[in-house]
């Protein structure tokens, strides 16, 4: 499982790329762009533009490129080369396409564009736009627990059980009880992936924050509190 979020600067070189080919999916911080590289030779990539990212009623443009079946890695290398292996120049080459009409070809190979509700993409970048909890939510909801986290609002914050179809393995990892050591990936996973958590509050400012009935999550929210997540 993947345990960290991985930034960096700036990708403007081959030696930039082989990092993120061996990460296989980074966040860069002076393009706002994330990179995903998936597949058994990393011959899939999409960009995600971050700019927006948890604006309320924005969009995010996300660039998938498709090259020919089982050209692999390579025909990425032939699109980056074009560029010298500037992202930066990469994305203003994308941002010159139209793909009002469907896949653009860029330097050979198909890219396709979609627009994402910025309120389901998640960026480090811009965690401040989760703003702090000012007082006790009436009504809680996922965004709201959200917020606390994001801003350390709270003194304890961890799994109460996670159940698969596999119980002897559950069984064997405590059904992934304990305290959550990387809180902004929980966050980046709930953002990215909405459907079915809910938030109920409890007693003694408890709030669980559950997705179905499989994935359980206990905060006990201090709204003075304050932490890097």
């Amino acid at each position: 499982m993947e345990s960290q979020i991985h930034q960096i600067d700036s990708v403007d070189s081959a030696t930039d790329w082989h990092l993120v080919r061996s990460l296989r999916e980074v966040y860069v911080q002076d393009c706002q762009v994330k990179i995903s590289l998936w597949g058994a030779e990393c011959q899939d990539l999409s960009m995600t533009m971050l700019d927006n990212a948890q604006k309320v009623g924005a969009e995010c443009a996300r660039f998938h490129f498709s090259p020919t079946r089982g050209a692999g890695f390579s025909a990425l290398c032939g699109v980056l080369r074009a560029v010298d292996f500037s992202l930066r120049d990469l994305v203003q080459v994308l941002a010159a396409a139209d793909f009002e009409r469907g896949p653009v070809e860029v330097f050979g190979v198909s890219v396709t564009c979609s627009m994402e509700p910025a309120i389901r993409v998640f960026s480090p970048f811009h965690m401040d736009r989760l703003k702090p909890l000012d007082k006790m939510p009436k009504k809680w909801t996922v965004r709201h627990a959200l917020r606390a986290i994001v801003n350390g609002q709270y003194e304890g914050f961890r799994c109460t059980g996670v159940m698969t179809d596999d119980y002897a393995r559950d069984n064997e990892r405590n059904f992934g009880r304990g305290e959550f050591k990387a809180p902004l990936l929980f966050v980046r996973r709930v953002i990215e992936s909405p459907s079915g958590w809910r938030v109920y509050a409890e007693d003694n400012n408890r709030v669980a924050l559950n997705c179905h009935s499989f994935d359980c999550n206990e905060l006990r929210v201090k709204l003075e509190a304050s932490r890097a997540a």
